[in-house]
């Protein structure tokens, strides 16, 4: 069985995965000619996981500053997945391994879509970069 995976371009939607064929046929009944357009993008399973992990990592890493009423208002909505030294991971994941990344910093407070796989000094190194930019913008 010959398995090709769909994806659709400009999409919209959290998931680029739009359909997989097996054997030209999609899990829609829909044929691989229906695909067969400047709307799609037609590859094999290995060049759909890369472009899918590529996809997860650029709905990451942009930080903002928000309140510590929000920050607390995360913490206790619902269980953290992670604690990290003034951070954790919402208990709610946004999608795969990405969920929301809050942050308490020098009295400051912070939120990030993150992956949960990223090593947590890498993390606060892009908040600290954020924090940095923001101090010469400013400045």
């Amino acid at each position: 069985m010959r398995k090709e995976f769909v994806v659709k371009l400009n999409s919209e939607y959290k998931y680029p995965i739009y359909d997989i064929l097996e054997d030209g046929i999609g899990n829609c009944g829909a044929p691989r000619s229906k695909y067969e357009t400047d709307e799609y993008v037609i590859m094999s399973e290995a060049d759909a996981k890369v472009f899918y992990n590529d996809s997860l990592d650029k709905q990451c890493g942009d930080w903002k500053e928000i309140t510590e009423e929000r920050y607390n208002d995360m913490l206790g909505a619902v269980p953290p997945i992670d604690w990290f030294k003034g951070g954790f991971f919402m208990g709610e994941l946004y999608m795969g391994d990405i969920g929301y990344f809050f942050q308490r910093l020098d009295g400051r407070y912070y939120e990030s879509k993150q992956r949960t796989s990223y090593a947590r000094d890498l993390i606060l190194k892009g908040l600290k970069d954020f924090i940095a930019l923001g101090m010469r913008m400013a400045g």
